[in-house]
């Protein structure tokens, strides 16, 4: 199963919870108990299994989200498809454009303006 798919299913288990805690609130309310008579009453709102059900579906979208592209990686990757297949590629700012040179670049022109000023 692709990690789309995974983290579908995790969305769908998290629809379904929904579904339950609203189905739930629905019953106590054809039943005339209010919610906080129900809550007093020993029962939890909304029910365990809803929040099971909500915690699986949790995980399942985070597995499916690790396992997505540049799974493997710990770097974002750029997939593309083409005839050949998918292919990934880094996505990786070249050496010219990335924070530490801004950095040093920066350092080195206040570094030279000291200098011509004393």
């Amino acid at each position: 199963m692709s990690a789309s798919g995974i983290t579908l299913t995790g969305f769908v288990v998290l629809l379904h919870a929904a579904y339950s805690c609203l189905h739930f609130k629905s019953l106590l309310q054809e039943l005339d108990i209010s919610i906080d008579a129900a809550a007093e009453g020993g029962r939890s709102v909304p029910p365990a299994d809803v929040w099971v059900e909500c915690g699986i579906g949790l995980v399942i979208v985070f597995l499916g989200q690790l396992l997505g592209p540049g799974a493997g990686t710990w770097q974002p990757c750029l997939t593309t498809t083409g005839a050949s297949g998918v292919k990934r590629r880094p996505l990786v700012a070249p050496a010219h454009i990335s924070r530490d040179f801004d950095i040093y670049a920066d350092r080195s022109k206040a570094v030279a303006a000291i200098k011509k000023g004393i």
